[in-house]
């Protein structure tokens, strides 16, 4: 049986340390930027309700995030969310390689 593990990082929001979990990464050819979907919610526990934020990040460096830049970056990040919310789990699994996300965009 596969296991999936999440991937988390410590992100200091509204003066305290709070665990994210990333949900999705891809990059965009339009912009030749990675992007990062995450969530400071618990996906075990959130019931379907998830506060997703977007950021622009560098692979090279992970420890640093940077913000959306523009209306291209945020349609380019809900052109993203449209995609992922159209299919299901198993289409997903289907279509994105786990080491490398392709961009629908």
């Amino acid at each position: 049986m596969d296991q999936q593990q999440d991937l988390t990082f410590q992100l200091h929001l509204d003066g305290r340390d709070v665990t994210c979990t990333i949900l999705f990464t891809f990059y965009s050819d339009q912009t030749q930027t990675h992007y990062m979907l995450y969530t400071p919610d618990d996906p075990a526990t959130a019931n379907g309700q998830l506060q997703i934020s977007a950021a622009r990040y560098d692979p090279q460096k992970l420890s640093a995030l940077y913000p959306l830049r523009d209306d291209t970056d945020r349609q380019i990040v809900q052109s993203f969310i449209d995609y992922v919310c159209s299919k299901d789990a198993d289409q997903l699994a289907k279509e994105v390689e786990p080491t490398e996300p392709r961009d629908p965009v």
